[in-house]
């Protein structure tokens, strides 16, 4: 088994929910994720996984003032075509970055 560090990085506007990992069919470890709010308004966010089509939230209307960084560094092992969303509310701007370890056979 391969295991690669990776990152994936993204810039969600307008509200819309992104996935903070790219689905696929190796089994992925988040080490941590990074939600920076480049707006200056204040906003809440959810960080939902994802499996079987199910939802989970693991947070929920997470407060993300302006020109905050939330940083949530607590492991997660996705399986295959599992993966990470996250949804900020009013707000216009926000960066997340999130760094995995990708575990290939």
């Amino acid at each position: 088994m391969a295991d690669t560090l990776k990152r994936y990085m993204v810039s969600i506007s307008n509200g819309a929910d992104t996935a903070v990992m790219p689905t696929s069919t190796s089994v992925k470890t988040l080490l941590s994720c990074i939600i920076h709010n480049r707006s200056a308004t204040d906003a809440t966010f959810d960080l939902t996984a994802y499996a079987s089509s199910a939802a989970h939230n693991l947070l929920k209307n997470q407060s993300l003032p302006a020109k905050s960084t939330f940083i949530w560094n607590s492991k997660i092992t996705f399986e295959a075509n599992e993966y990470l969303k996250v949804d900020p509310t009013n707000v216009n701007s926000v960066t997340v970055v999130a760094s995995y370890l990708d575990q290939t056979a």
